[in-house]
């Protein structure tokens, strides 16, 4: 299991008194903190923060990482939300840049607060905030006895390396791109109304409700360039396959404070038998044609060497939901959540094209 922690910082050089929980400043212009809620259910500290936002005029931050995976966090101000980022659900997230003004930004910080959230790594990510913020987020209990030890600054040290090292393997400079070279409206499912647990042939799914009138499922297999409409008899036939993200068939998964993929003698050789560690946050998601391994997480997809260096990065628009050869298949809209007309929803294909 990885790090799941809340913590609650008030913006202002002022300290805060309050009868029940303590504060101390450990950076400059913050105040933390300190009360435990290690016992407390996770909105616990997020009612803190807006309660404690009611006693002052200052920004009161809420942060919360689960498991080292995902992160969110929350403004308050008089009592009100003003600013939500949440990226398991970046839909509900709100107010994001409005962030550097409460914080005594310029306009310019904007755009480094996107690049900042587009980071594929929790933890690197909390990193980055911390001195975006200019305040340590993880002041975890055993650490409050040493305050020089959870002193941030705001600055750029780290910012600018994390954009030099993104810049050398994405953009102009990626070897490798992603090309839109196919798109549906409607949705993706992998099962047919619920059957629990969901199972289904490899590279097929449910697609339908492309407009509102649409009322039908229809089976089909991601061939790559396409989706090509199968029968159901099709779709049944030979031994299904339990089905969920990152259902993978050549390796199995070891989890803990890091991540590592087992490969079996199915994939590439410098793969095949090897235990080898995975960037965090991220899953493999196959094999291109040139026997590289390609991994996937939020919005991003990463082409990696041998040694599992990532060469390349590549943002697509949409869940990844599978891969066959060069060719990606994302899914917009709702997909595997709600059956129903979805104006929004789309389906994409994706094709990684060497430069």
């Amino acid at each position: 299991m990885g790090t799941t922690f809340s913590s609650v910082h008030v913006f202002s050089h002022d300290s805060i008194q309050t009868d029940i929980y303590e504060f101390r400043s450990f950076s400059d212009g913050w105040q933390t903190c300190v009360s435990d809620f290690s016992d407390k259910d996770p909105e616990y500290p997020s009612k803190v923060a807006k309660l404690i936002s009611t006693r002052t005029a200052a920004p009161v931050l809420y942060f919360h990482i689960f498991d080292s995976d995902f992160i969110c966090f929350k403004f308050f101000q008089n009592g009100k939300n003003v600013a939500k980022y949440l990226e398991y659900e970046f839909s509900d997230s709100k107010n994001l840049y409005s962030i550097p003004t409460l914080l005594a930004y310029g306009d310019g910080y904007k755009k480094r607060l996107s690049n900042i959230l587009s980071c594929g790594d929790a933890h690197e990510k909390t990193q980055l905030l911390e001195e975006y913020f200019g305040v340590c987020l993880l002041p975890f209990p055993e650490l409050i006895s040493d305050p020089a030890g959870l002193a941030r600054e705001k600055g750029d040290v780290l910012y600018t390396k994390y954009m030099e090292e993104i810049k050398a393997v994405s953009g102009t400079k990626s070897p490798i791109s992603l090309q839109l070279v196919k798109e549906y409206k409607g949705k993706l499912f992998v099962d047919h109304f619920g059957q629990i647990p969901p199972r289904g042939k490899k590279n097929c799914f449910f697609f339908g409700y492309e407009n509102e009138e649409s009322a039908n499922l229809t089976p089909v297999r991601f061939c790559g360039k396409s989706l090509e409409p199968i029968s159901a008899e099709e779709f049944e036939q030979s031994e299904s396959i339990s089905l969920g993200s990152f259902t993978t068939d050549f390796c199995d998964m070891e989890y803990g404070l890091d991540c590592y993929a087992i490969f079996n003698d199915t994939v590439p050789p410098p793969y095949a038998g090897k235990r080898m560690k995975l960037p965090r946050n991220f899953f493999p998601l196959g094999f291109d044609s040139k026997g590289r391994l390609v991994l996937v997480t939020n919005g991003k997809i990463a082409i990696t060497d041998n040694d599992m260096k990532i060469i390349a990065y590549c943002s697509v628009k949409g869940d990844v939901i599978d891969m066959v050869g060069d060719y990606i298949l994302t899914a917009t809209g709702s997909s595997f959540y709600f059956y129903g007309y979805d104006p929004k929803a789309s389906v994409k294909i994706y094709q990684l094209i060497e430069k």
